[in-house]
């Protein structure tokens, strides 16, 4: 009974303790399972603790892989790699990893798995970056290509960040991304923090059943088994030191070891790159893992392309070694040689190897700029993709940034245009920390306040637009002097500009000057405006169209969406026939997500149809205030033309004519002498004589016409097709 108890104890022990370090080895790790709909979930193989990708950034769609590349039909596919998220709007799009140390060196891991998810069969192809640097371009052989990339970077800041370029051939995606802290003494080269290095192979040598992936590898790296028919494995079950140096290959890979079958031949490894101008590091991991006789030496030479790079190299029994290049390695062709040297009585062995490619970092933007930009994104809550770097990638900056390019120095903003952008309330005084800037467009705002004077301090300012906005009080007298001397170019609202007295003489010269200007600039002003109500016109009916496509783009995509619905649920009911509980739940899994994207979908829809609405209401808005603005100024232009004096000169000019038009009209309208020797009562007597005639034969006519019936109108009755169609009628105006 007491060993009983005892045995528990000891296996209760081992659980926790193998929980412990399974917690401490995954301290400061970020495993992102992108475009996954679940907050928290363990993998089943790698006991890794995935997340959702939604706390790491706010743009994208999230899909599944075709059901001909997921899960059961892919037994053997990754979770991570069944879902992903896409990017088809903007050009560049980043995932922000929080909570990194400033300059700690990082292993970052990116997952790609195409799966036809979106029914075009077409794999695109695009770049990633970290931070500021080119990581790769990530292009497929077809659609089931798993592409997993690795790079070691050094954290540049507390914020990471990965992000997806579009060079246009084919929407973005990832499956996944993860990082890992390595320790900061790996992994070196000749130039220092500067580099990266990107995975080009690592190899665990001799391996015949690893899983390529192990739970005591502290940095979570994945390797490759590599053997060859002219090589022995060799390997050991005594457990080997790894604490020797950073680099602590897991046991499982450093147990296993290669060596010429042939004791005199050359261990080797050889690659062809395919840009030639790459450099390259290997980091080449040794241990002893055979219990040698004293009269038995290992002891070998490594040399590089026929130059030597270690000499009198002697492996150490159960602990672990690794040696890399000081200087990057550059050639056309590439083969590392391990040969034993003449007193050694045994082949060489090799472990394990790593080969990696150095990116040399670039500039990232100087620093007071990027903080001064951050400041006024927060300040105003920018919608704009203004993630990453403000002005790296050099092609891919921030919306409405310029910025200027140097070898030796970081980037600096020199234009920041934020016109139009619904910016309220005062000039946040952030901008000031843009010391470089040249040229700074605010126009169309509804910015308040004095226009602060620290734009004085914007030496390099040389153009400045704060019109159309709610400034009170004049420009700064620096800015208005610099605008008089040609330094700068200035447009305020007139409210803003100071007001200075001049001579009657110079105004009535100026005056004239000024309407006749005014007059060709208001009929320049007229043609160019129907010139671009036309083309405002055309490219409304074109952004009408282009929202067309998009819409039935996405009824195409519903209806595929609806077809895999019917599919998971009639593969759903066929497992459940075969008493496959698992593979029916994945079905229904995959079957609410698609229903999740059919929702998503509509909603998509119902926007586009609102933005069609509205912009077609907008349309007609701005033409019908453009008729009126029209047609004010033209009366105005008429008001102008009157003057209130004349109109009471033309009056009265008008009256006298009446006048002695009327005494004409009676002159002329007097009775003529031979009408007026008619007798007034003859004519009487003749026109009642006229009236009793015509009565008489009205009474005639009125009895021998029969009386007419009276016919009141009667309401017309309503067929029932007509009442129904009535129903729907109101049922529809009742939306």
């Amino acid at each position: 009974m007491r060993i009983s108890i005892r045995f528990i104890l000891l296996l209760t022990l081992c659980v926790v303790l193998l929980a412990l370090v399974q917690a401490q080895q995954q301290i400061g790790f970020v495993s992102i399972d992108c475009g996954s709909s679940e907050n928290l979930y363990t993998d089943d193989t790698t006991q890794i603790k995935y997340t959702g990708d939604g706390g790491y950034i706010q743009s994208g769609v999230i899909w599944n892989i075709s059901t001909e590349y997921a899960y059961p039909n892919n037994p053997n596919l990754p979770y991570v790699l069944s879902d992903l998220r896409s990017f088809p709007n903007g050009e560049r799009n980043c995932y922000s990893i929080t909570g990194v140390r400033s300059d700690s060196l990082y292993l970052i891991r990116a997952y790609f798995l195409y799966g036809n998810y979106d029914g075009e069969n077409k794999p695109p192809e695009f770049d990633l970056y970290v931070d500021v640097n080119f990581w790769s371009t990530v292009k497929f052989r077809n659609a089931s290509e798993e592409v997993v990339l690795e790079i070691i970077s050094l954290a540049q800041s507390d914020v990471t960040y990965v992000c997806l370029v579009n060079k246009g051939a084919g929407t973005p995606f990832i499956s996944g991304l993860e990082l890992r802290p390595v320790n900061s003494s790996v992994y070196n080269t000749e130039f220092g923090e500067s580099a990266s290095l990107t995975l080009f192979k690592r190899w665990d040598i001799g391996s015949i059943n690893g899983s390529g992936r192990y739970e005591d590898d502290i940095y979570d790296r994945i390797w490759s088994p590599l053997n060859s028919s002219s090589w022995d494995s060799v390997s050991t079950s005594t457990p080997i030191n790894v604490n020797g140096d950073g680099f602590r290959p897991p046991f499982e890979v450093i147990k296993t070891a290669a060596r010429p079958k042939n004791g005199s031949d050359t261990l080797e490894l050889s690659w062809t790159p395919d840009d030639p101008s790459l450099k390259f590091y290997v980091y080449l991991y040794f241990a002893e893992v055979e219990q040698l006789e004293k009269t038995q030496l290992r002891k070998f030479n490594i040399s590089w392309n026929g130059s030597p790079l270690f000499d009198s190299i002697v492996p150490r029994h159960l602990f672990a070694t690794t040696l890399s290049n000081s200087k990057s390695l550059v050639a056309n062709e590439h083969r590392i040689s391990i040969h034993k040297t003449e007193d050694s009585t045994l082949p060489p062995i090799l472990n394990a190897a790593e080969i990696y490619v150095v990116k040399l970092d670039s500039l990232a933007t100087f620093q007071q700029d990027v903080d001064a930009m951050v400041d006024i994104k927060e300040s105003y809550k920018i919608q704009r993709n203004w993630m990453g770097d403000p002005c790296e990638p050099k092609n891919h900056s921030w919306e409405g940034l310029i910025c200027n390019y140097s070898t030796s120095v970081p980037p600096r903003i020199i234009s920041l245009n934020m016109n139009s952008s619904s910016l309220s309330g005062a000039l946040t005084s952030a901008i000031s920390n843009l010391s470089s800037l040249e040229s700074l467009d605010l126009h169309n705002n509804s910015l308040t306040g004095a226009v602060p004077e620290f734009l004085e301090e914007l030496k390099s300012l040389k153009y400045l637009d704060l019109k159309d906005n709610l400034f009170s009080g004049s420009v700064p007298v620096t800015l208005l002097e610099r605008s008089r001397s040609g330094l700068l170019t200035l447009r305020v609202d007139d409210q803003n500009l100071g007001h200075s007295g001049g001579s009657n003489k110079t105004v009535k010269i100026v005056v004239p000057i000024v309407v006749s200007v005014s007059v060709l600039l208001i009929l320049v002003a007229f043609i160019l405006f129907r010139k671009l109500k036309r083309n405002e016109r055309s490219g409304t009916i074109a952004v009408l169209e282009k929202l067309n496509e998009k819409l039935e783009l996405l009824e195409k995509k519903e209806d595929v969406l609806l077809k895999k619905v019917n599919a998971e649920k009639e593969k759903a009911i066929e497992f459940i026939r075969r008493k496959n509980k698992r593979a029916a739940a994945q079905c229904v899994k995959r079957k609410k997500l698609y229903e999740q994207q059919i929702e998503q979908l509509g909603n998509f829809q119902l926007r586009i149809h609102d933005q069609m609405i509205m912009l077609e209401g907008a349309t007609v808005t701005a033409e019908t205030v453009a008729a009126l603005r029209t047609g004010a100024d033209a009366m105005k232009t008429v008001q102008k033309a009157t003057n209130i004096d004349d109109v009471d000169k033309i009056m009265d000019e008008i009256s006298r004519q009446t006048d002695n038009m009327r005494m004409i009209q009676e002159a002329v309208s007097s009775p003529i002498a031979a009408a007026s020797c008619f007798d007034e009562d003859e004519l009487e007597a003749e026109l009642e004589e006229l009236e009793a005639g015509e009565l008489e034969e009205q009474l005639l006519q009125s009895a021998t016409t029969a009386p007419a019936v009276s016919v009141q109108p009667t309401r017309p009755v309503m067929s029932t097709s007509d009442v129904d169609e009535l129903t729907a009628l109101q049922a529809e105006m009742a939306l």
